[in-house]
């Protein structure tokens, strides 16, 4: 398909959310969805946040285009597993790569995608791995990735400690604050380092 010529912004509305939507996407997944679709939150802020003396310091500048959460089994807060960054369609689906790979290094996110809204490039913070461009039909649904979140992980779905990512906030169930599921993310992963050297240390 020849490119239009599209703006960055009808690029996002034209040709990635309608493909993201046919992947199982989409803005409001209900409970009866929650195994088979996963959450598009779109322009979310990619700053990071510190704490210092008790009191939250912004650092940093940059949205990112689409945040996409999935949720695991019965648990009422959604894991975040990628960003996508979105450019206008005559530029290359990597134009947005390390723009997209510096907002996940911030905030903990395994998987990041740069497209055109024809093409798109995947970078998996695990393995270091870049795909080559690939038709944006065959983006990875809610389910491919939830499970390739775990396999990198090695954890079940059922073990406790993927627990404290999928707790709401509040009572109220209120959903995260970007930086708020940064901080648990890399909570997460630091528990897993430790967990890691402890069994090395008893080998």
């Amino acid at each position: 398909m020849a490119p239009t010529g599209y703006n960055e912004a009808d690029t996002r509305a034209k040709l990635i959310a309608p493909a993201l939507h046919s992947r199982q996407w989409i803005e409001l997944v209900k409970d009866e969805d929650r195994l088979t679709h996963g959450e598009i939150h779109r322009e979310q802020s990619a700053i990071r946040i510190d704490i210092l003396d008790g009191k939250p310091l912004k650092r940093g500048r940059g949205r990112v285009d689409y945040l996409l959460r999935a949720y695991i089994a019965e648990h009422e807060q959604p894991l975040t597993l990628a960003f996508v960054e979105a450019k206008k369609e005559k530029l290359p689906p990597t134009q947005g790569l390390e723009q997209v790979k510096e907002y996940a290094r911030r905030h903990a996110v395994k998987f990041v995608y740069s497209t055109n809204g024809h093409l798109f490039v995947e970078y998996d913070i695990s393995t270091g791995k870049t795909t080559d461009p690939q038709p944006l039909a065959a983006f990875p649904t809610p389910v491919e990735l939830r499970q390739r979140w775990f396999s990198a992980t090695g954890l079940d779905p059922d073990a406790a400690a993927v627990g404290p990512l999928l707790t709401a906030y509040s009572v109220a169930g209120d959903k995260p604050r970007y930086y708020q599921d940064a901080a648990i993310q890399q909570v997460f992963r630091l528990a897993r380092q430790a967990g890691h050297a402890r069994r090395r240390d008893r080998a």
